[in-house]
């Protein structure tokens, strides 16, 4: 199952798109990382005081064992990015993020993580 997920992260690579990106605040990592993790299921039988840290300690163990992955050289801001959040530091693609897709109809840019609307290029 290791090298099944390490192939799969490779496989994204990243050719930074020559934007200079300022670093990734704390609040940006945190409320990102809180928002993947509300899409997992936690089996029942971790031994927690509740969901929460049930799942703080799931994310614990993935981390741990992703750290004996082999060194991805090429891994990076995803290239498709083209924006970054000016509240959080989280990078966003304007392609996904300033469409409705029911409509088509465009809107303003918005952070997916932390809603904010002031972007920089």
């Amino acid at each position: 199952m290791l090298d099944e997920a390490q192939s799969k992260i490779s496989s994204f690579g990243s050719s930074h798109s020559g934007a200079t990106w300022k670093p990734t605040l704390q609040i940006g990592r945190t409320v990102s990382l809180i928002r993947v993790m509300h899409k997992w299921v936690v089996d029942e039988a971790v031994q927690s005081c509740c969901p929460w840290h049930a799942t703080i300690a799931v994310a614990q163990e993935t981390i741990e064992e992703m750290k004996r992955f082999d060194c991805i050289l090429q891994f990076g801001p995803d290239p498709a990015c083209d924006y970054q959040c000016q509240k959080c530091g989280n990078l966003v693609a304007s392609r996904d993020h300033c469409r409705n897709y029911q409509t088509g109809v465009k809107r303003k840019l918005t952070c997916p993580i932390c809603n904010h609307q002031r972007m920089r290029p």
